[in-house]
Order: C-alpha cells, then structure tokens, then sequence
C-alpha cells in the first residue's frame, strides 16, 4: 500500500483519519452497523438499528456479539467509544455532528438523538467500537499489544519498521477463539511512502492494492497479472484458482470490498 503506514499502536479512535489506517481497522474491529458494498446500503454489525429517521436512531446489540477474549460487547463499550469520539473527533467532517449528538442507552438499547437531519449519522454508526477498558487505555497511552481487544476476525499481531527495505508492516493473525468463519490465517501489510519505493521493492510483493500509475509496474514486473477486479477476485490473487466459493466470496465483501468502498 502506499502512503503514510498506522500509528504504531493503531486503534478505533483513529477511524476516520486516513484511508489506510481504517483499511486495517476494518480486519480488527466490528462497529454497530457495515456498508454492503455490492447492493450500496447498510446492514447490521453488532447491533440492529432503526435508520428511518436520522435525528432518532435506536440500536439492538446483538447479544452474541463478542470481544476476542470472549466477553460480550455491551453498550457502555458503545457509549465510551463515542464520548472519546465527541472529546477528540477523528476529522472536521463528523466533528460537528458529533458535538451536537446526544447518546443514552438502557440494557442492550442504545440510542442517537440529533437537533439536525444529517447523513453522516449513518457513516458514524459504521465506526468501529472499543471495548471501555481498551477506549481508558488509549486516552491514558497505555495501551499495548498485550492488552489490546478486537472484535473483528483479526487481531494485532505486530508493528514494525522493516530497517532492511526501508518500509512500515503490520501483521495480522486470524483470532480462532470465537468461531468467526475466516480462511485466511495472516495478513501482512506492507507500506510504502511513494510509488517509487513500491517499484523498488515489488519483488517482495505477492498483491498490490490498485494505485494511480499501477499499469507500468505491472508491465515491467510479469509475475503480476493484472485483471479488471471486483472485490473477491483479490481472493484469487492468492489461492491462485479461477473458482472461488460463495463463502469466500462473502468474506472478502465484507472486508477488503468494503474497505475499498470506503
């Protein structure tokens, strides 16, 4: 990937600050509702959520939605999320909104009450949530791999700077622990400041994400094939296979798809 890699320790409340960083938070961690990317609409996450009207929106969290030590995920992980969100807003665009919103819940119901009609409602409930714990630890800088919770499919596994290349990495492990259906066991993620350093270090590469300028690397470098994409055929760069299951299709929908929709 190119452009400027995570934080080191990259966490929720950095979505919303760059495109690559809420790429890999979307592997790590699970909001109250997601994009479909295929069919352009929203569907629920961890939580059904009434969006008829955007000054009201009531939330259900699924009660079977877990933490990767496998706690469940209440609604103060909800609300603390948020209230570092209003404290510290990720960027202009949803910091006004998020100053005029009021969030209440009761049990598993959590509730959005805005003075305003504004769709951006909609983009902030996809933001992923930290558990409370976690949301103290980050406002505090104590927050570290050992004691890092996801909810998502993967979790951090490491963060580093590559002396050898010159370039950031970030790899993530599947979690086994609570029965979410994954197929791939590990992502590496590799990111380079400039498309020059890219072409530099290609040969240890096995898929690039598309950038502009892409089809000249790909004609000095044969061993990338490049082929009109939707979002699974990423799928067949690495099995190498032509026939990809309806599972695996779904999977690669509802995380590289939609990280690239954005």
């Amino acid at each position: 990937m190119i452009g400027e890699p995570p934080d080191e320790m990259i966490h929720p409340l950095q979505y919303g600050r760059s495109e690559n960083t809420d790429m890999i938070l979307r592997f790590l961690f699970r909001s109250l509702i997601q994009t479909d990317s295929e069919n352009l609409t929203y569907q629920a996450d961890i939580a059904q959520c009434d969006l008829s009207n955007p000054q009201q929106i009531e939330c259900q969290i699924d009660p079977t939605a877990l933490w990767s030590d496998g706690s469940r995920i209440r609604l103060e992980d909800v609300i603390e999320t948020y209230q570092a969100l209003k404290n510290q807003p990720p960027n202009a665009r949803i910091a006004g909104l998020l100053d005029s919103l009021i969030i209440s819940g009761t049990g598993d119901t959590v509730r959005f009450q805005s003075s305003e009609k504004n769709p951006l409602i909609y983009e902030l409930l996809t933001y992923p949530m930290a558990r409370s714990d976690m949301v103290n630890l980050i406002e505090t800088n104590r927050l570290m791999i050992e004691n890092y919770i996801t909810s998502g499919p993967y979790m951090l596994s490491s963060t580093e700077f590559d002396q050898t290349y010159g370039f950031h990495k970030i790899i993530l492990t599947r979690d086994t622990t609570n029965g979410k259906k994954v197929f791939i066991e590990r992502y590496l993620f590799k990111f380079f400041k400039d498309a020059e350093q890219l072409e530099r270090n290609k040969d240890t590469l096995g898929l690039i994400l598309p950038y502009p300028g892409i089809a000249k690397l790909l004609e000095s470098t044969p061993r990338f094939l490049s082929v009109p994409h939707r979002s699974y055929e990423y799928v067949g760069a690495f099995f190498h296979t032509d026939h990809i299951s309806t599972d695996l299709r779904q999977l690669f929908s509802l995380t590289i798809g939609s990280s690239l929709s954005g």
